[in-house]
């Protein structure tokens, strides 16, 4: 968050209900979508303003769009974003799931390269 956007904000674990995340084929990074049934953990950032949405829209780019969606935290329920990836696009999900120390070890220092503030 702080590589894209230039700042930090509050956050917690979250958990979101109906989603799946999975890599896409060709890139090192994974995507969300809805499935019925399946559940996605993450980071859920608090008190984001606009500069920083609109930073997040640049670096997700065209492939996601923002969604509103209902997520599960330690507090309970609530509405949230999540970058989900745009419907004509979801051929491009492979299934595999998307593996964080993998990614940390492979790939981190590039994608994040990508999203540097400037």
């Amino acid at each position: 968050m702080l590589r894209i956007t230039g700042r930090s904000f509050p956050s917690e674990v979250a958990a979101l209900e109906g989603f799946s995340r999975s890599m896409l084929r060709g890139a090192s990074y994974p995507g969300i979508a809805p499935d019925e049934g399946a559940r996605t953990t993450g980071t859920l950032y608090s008190n984001v303003d606009r500069e920083a949405l609109a930073a997040l829209d640049r670096f997700e780019g065209e492939l996601y769009e923002r969604c509103e969606v209902r997520v599960t935290t330690a507090s309970g329920e609530r509405t949230a974003l999540a970058w989900v990836l745009r419907e004509e696009q979801r051929h491009l999900l492979t299934g595999e799931p998307w593996d964080r120390e993998r990614f940390s070890i492979r790939h981190l220092r590039e994608w994040l390269a990508r999203g540097t503030v400037s």
